[in-house]
This record gives C-alpha cells, structure tokens and sequence, in this order.
C-alpha cells in the first residue's frame, strides 16, 4: 500500500542544453555542455519512518533506491521492501521541441536549489543539499528541523501573524501534512542530462513529502 504523499510545485525558468549520451552507470560528476551549469549531484537523504512504513527520500528526484538495497519497507521493521524505486519525471514541449527531466535508475537530472530570477541554477548547490524533516508526537509538539524550516525556500508553515516571514521564535510552526513531513528544493539545471539526453525545462522543484501514523487501513498499519 502506498502511504507516501508527494506534493510538488514547478516554476518555469530559463532551460539549458544537455548533450551527453544516456548510461546505465551509477551517477558521477556529468561532462558539461556548453550552456549547463556545474552542480554536483545532492547526496541528501531522509527516512519517512512514522505508522508502518520506512522510505527513504533522496534530493536527486530518485526515491527509495541509490545503489545498494532499496529503503521502502512495510511493514517497518519487517526487512520487506515493497518497491524498488521510484522517481520524479518533468516532460512538456517549449515551441515544439520535447523537454525533460528525469531518469530511470542512475544519471539523475535534478540537482539540489533553486534557479534564480534568470534561469541559473545556484553557484554553489551543495549549499542546498538538504533535505529537512518534522515529526508530530503523539502530544501534538514538533521535533527536527523545525528551527531550520526553509520557508524562504518556500516550505509550507503556520504563517500566524500573516507578514510571510517565518518566525519561529514567535511560536510558527512548519505546516506538517499527516504525521510527518519533509521538503526539500532542486532544480533541473545544474548539470548535463546523461540519461534522457534531452534539454530541461529550466525548473524548480519545490517537494513535500509526508506520511501518515494512524489506525486507518486506508491510510496505514498505526
């Protein structure tokens, strides 16, 4: 049963060219194109591990597998991985021409950030190679990174006083969906497209991620 929750938001920036063939090798540094950008490869990870389920969540748009053995147990605890892998696909056409990000098991093509105003993607990604999580207890309180929300990002939070900044000091909160959430931000620009060998789309990926912990069968094992 799948009881992970992915919620993405995309803004349209300038796309770069991508020019190198597509492999079945685990990801290294790309050979850049003449107009890609120079981002390496997020390493980032984080388990959703409340109510019966453990997945771990990659910032590279791969989820659940990153050479090894893939993280999607159910139920939690029992060594049973329920699927191999999954991923994050962006396609659309720009003046007729096909665009895209993606992969199937290796070259992902997303890198951690977001693109400024003019397309680019950040000088330097790895400043972004994170991804953040927030857990509700069973008393309703938060824990993890709740200090270090990114809502200038743009991840979800309790805007209580409605000027947009995020002051937890002042007692806002993330916006946690179901029992655990976690967001993080990555682009489709930082580096050559080894797999798809298309050109991107010139995207930020903004990603929400949650699960649920309850006695719901629809929902999970609680």
């Amino acid at each position: 049963m799948l009881r992970i929750i992915l919620l993405l938001a995309a803004l349209v920036a300038t796309p770069a060219l991508a020019q190198e063939p597509a492999t079945k090798a685990l990801p290294q540094r790309a050979t850049l194109s003449a107009s890609a950008d120079g981002c390496e490869l997020g390493v980032a990870s984080a388990d959703l591990d409340v109510g019966g389920v453990r997945a771990r969540l990659y910032n590279t748009g791969g989820l659940f597998w990153r050479g090894g053995d893939p993280v999607y147990e159910v139920p939690k605890g029992s060594g049973i991985q329920a699927m191999f892998a999954a991923g994050i696909w962006f396609g659309g056409t720009v003046d007729g021409e096909l665009r895209f990000a993606g992969a199937d098991y290796s070259n992902w093509e997303w890198w951690p950030g977001p693109l400024d105003a003019d397309g680019n993607a950040p000088a330097d990604c790895a400043a972004f190679d994170r991804i953040y999580l927030v857990t509700q207890q069973p008393d309703g309180s938060l824990t993890g990174d709740v200090a270090d929300w990114p809502a200038d990002l743009g991840a979800p939070f309790e805007d209580t006083d409605g000027d947009g900044v995020y002051e937890p000091e002042a007692g806002e909160t993330p916006s946690v969906y179901g029992h655990q959430t976690a967001f993080w931000v990555m682009n489709d620009r930082g580096n050559a497209h080894n797999w798809s060998n298309a050109e991107p789309l010139g995207l930020t990926a903004r990603v929400t991620a949650f699960t649920f912990n309850s006695d719901d069968p629809a929902l999970g094992f609680g």
